[in-house]
């Protein structure tokens, strides 16, 4: 028996790397011989590991399949949206 206290709060190696084969669509094993797939996949589980993603983001992206979706959701619960907003429109004039 676990406690909880002890559990992880965010994924692993091998979650990440589910995740991973998820966000960039990989649903043949033959898609996995392309280098520029393989290369995508290791890029979307470092920045799991490392950012890193949370449970919720990772059961989101396994549960709906919808990737975007779920990664925006977790851009804006990670910075809110008045920064999120800041960060996509940098260059529109203050309103007067």
């Amino acid at each position: 028996m676990t406690a909880m206290g002890c559990q992880r709060k965010a994924p692993g190696p091998q979650e990440c790397q589910r995740v991973a084969l998820r966000v960039v669509g990989v649903t043949q094993g033959w898609m996995l011989r392309m280098p520029r797939v393989r290369g995508m996949i290791d890029e979307v589980t470092v920045d799991c590991l490392t950012r890193p993603y949370d449970r919720e983001l990772v059961r989101c992206i396994e549960e709906t399949g919808q990737s975007r979706a779920c990664l925006a959701e977790f851009r804006l619960r990670k910075t809110g949206p008045a920064q999120l907003e800041r960060k996509e429109s940098p260059d529109l004039p203050e309103s007067r």
